[in-house]
């Protein structure tokens, strides 16, 4: 079972200032469901956070791109909450990578959080964007922008659109570990979460 890497450490806004430095990335928290896809030339099997099957997507024909002979392995975000982008249009029904766990059968265990986005990149090379989603070379599946700075503006422009609940921050040369446990790979990431109607932040 593979549990995909978790932010559980909260910052909120007003310390965004301090993690501008090049020690962290910051990428968009999207408001969907969390899963992994794990593919090969057999099959495609898509679970949520909690390693159980995730069935509400449109099928897993979409995400059938993304084969390879070997067993590869995505964690991303698959949107679902008909959540709402900048241009104001429900942006459902896609998948939304930000971390690559496997490769044509070798675990990424060890591997840095920049390793991990220059392999994506060799992988889902960078195209058209919205303002923080990469589009891809294939239909419905998109890449989390990346940042090494001007988190204080980048946050308070995600917050401005529905489809965005704040931004993670991972440490850039933190390593990935073993995915047995839901709660690995947390000590890593930071959540910082947009607020609530009256200012009240949801941890």
């Amino acid at each position: 079972m593979i549990y995909p890497p978790r932010a559980e450490n909260i910052a909120t806004p007003n310390r965004l200032s301090g993690y501008d430095r090049d020690e962290f990335i910051l990428q968009p928290k999207l408001d969907g469901s969390a899963v992994t896809v794990s593919l090969d030339k057999t099959g495609i099997v898509v679970l949520n956070r909690h390693g159980k099957a995730y069935t509400k997507h449109k099928g897993k024909q979409m995400f059938a791109p993304l084969q390879r002979d070997s067993l590869t392995v995505y964690a991303g975000e698959y949107m679902d909450k008909s959540r709402k982008d900048e241009d104001g249009k429900v942006f459902n029904h896609v998948f939304v990578i930000w971390d690559i766990l496997t490769l044509d059968g070798k675990d990424l265990i060890g591997t840095t959080v920049v390793e991990r986005l220059d392999l994506l990149e060799g992988l889902l090379p960078y195209r058209e964007t919205s303002k923080h989603i990469y589009s891809t070379q294939f239909d419905k599946i998109y890449r989390v922008a990346s940042y090494t700075n001007n988190f204080v503006d980048l946050y308070n422009q995600m917050v401005e659109v529905d489809m965005y609940e704040g931004c993670i921050l991972k440490r850039k040369e933190s390593k990935l570990e073993h995915l047995c446990r839901e709660n690995n790979n947390s000590t890593w990431q930071i959540k910082v979460r947009k607020p609530h109607r009256g200012g009240i932040y949801r941890f």
